[in-house]
C-alpha cells in the first residue's frame, strides 16, 4: 500500500520493448523542438508553433499517430509501458483515477472500445468523490464509488486495479464486448479466477451485473 492508501501494481512485461505505433516515416518528422521519441499534447504542439492544421496534416499523411484525443506521437514510436504512462499523463487530470479501457491499456491489454477504429478514444477517468466529475474536452469522465483496494499506482498514475477494471468492463450493455473485455483481462494473469468469482456478489443490483455474471 502506497502513501496515498492505494496499492502499487506491476504490469506484465510484453510492453518492455513494445511493438511500433504505425509505420515509421521514411523522412524525419520535424517537430520544432519537441522530442520525436516521446508523446506530446496539443498544447505542447501549439506552444512549439505547430498549428492544429499542421498536426491534422501529419496525422493524415501517416507521420503522426494519436493514441488518445489530444495526444500525438511520431509514427513508429515503440509502444512501451513508459510510453503509455506518459501519453495518459499528458491529459489525465491530477487526482483522477484512470479507469475502463484506458486502465486496461495501462495494465497491458489492448481492449479497444466500440468505434475506436473510426474515432480517437478519450482518456477515461473517474473521480472517487461525488460531485467532482472531471469536465475536460479530451477526457471521458464520471463519478464512481471506489474502495482503496480498487486503485493501484502505475508509475505515479492512479489506476483502477486489474480486477476492478475487469469487473467494470464486464458490466456493460454489449454482452459480446463484455466477454472480449473479461477474456482479455484474464489473459494478463494479474489475478486469479476465483478472485473474479468472488467479486460478482459485490456488484449485486448494479447496472449490467447480470452480464458480468453470465460472462464469468
Amino acid at each position: 500500500i502506497g502513501a496515498g492508501g492505494w496499492c502499487s501494481a506491476s504490469p506484465r512485461a510484453p510492453l518492455a520493448s513494445g511493438p511500433l505505433l504505425g509505420q515509421r516515416p521514411e523522412q524525419p518528422v520535424l517537430l520544432r523542438g519537441l522530442d520525436p521519441g516521446r508523446p506530446f499534447s496539443s498544447r505542447m504542439a501549439h506552444e512549439a508553433g505547430i498549428s492544429k492544421y499542421a498536426l491534422s496534416g501529419m496525422v493524415a499523411s501517416g507521420q503522426l499517430v494519436r493514441p488518445f484525443r489530444g495526444v500525438y506521437a511520431v509514427a513508429g514510436t515503440a509502444d512501451t509501458m513508459d510510453f503509455r504512462v506518459e501519453a495518459v499523463r499528458l491529459v489525465a487530470p491530477e487526482g483522477a483515477v484512470i479507469c475502463d479501457h484506458t486502465a486496461a491499456w495501462l495494465h497491458g491489454a489492448d481492449l479497444l472500445p466500440p468505434a475506436a477504429d473510426r474515432a480517437v478514444p478519450p482518456v477515461q477517468v473517474f473521480s472517487k468523490h461525488p460531485g467532482n466529475r472531471v469536465r475536460l474536452p479530451d477526457v471521458d469522465s464520471g463519478e464512481r464509488r471506489l474502495r482503496d483496494s480498487d486503485v493501484v499506482d502505475i508509475q505515479g498514475l492512479r489506476v483502477t486495479s486489474a480486477l476492478r477494471t475487469t469487473c467494470d468492463l464486464g458490466r456493460i450493455r454489449d454482452l459480446p464486448r463484455a466477454l472480449a473485455n473479461v477474456d482479455g483481462m484474464l489473459a494478463l494473469r494479474l489475478f486469479e479466477r476465483h478472485e473474479l468469482d468472488a467479486q460478482i456478489r459485490r456488484y449485486r443490483g448494479m447496472r449490467w451485473v447480470t452480464h458480468l455474471r453470465t460472462v464469468v
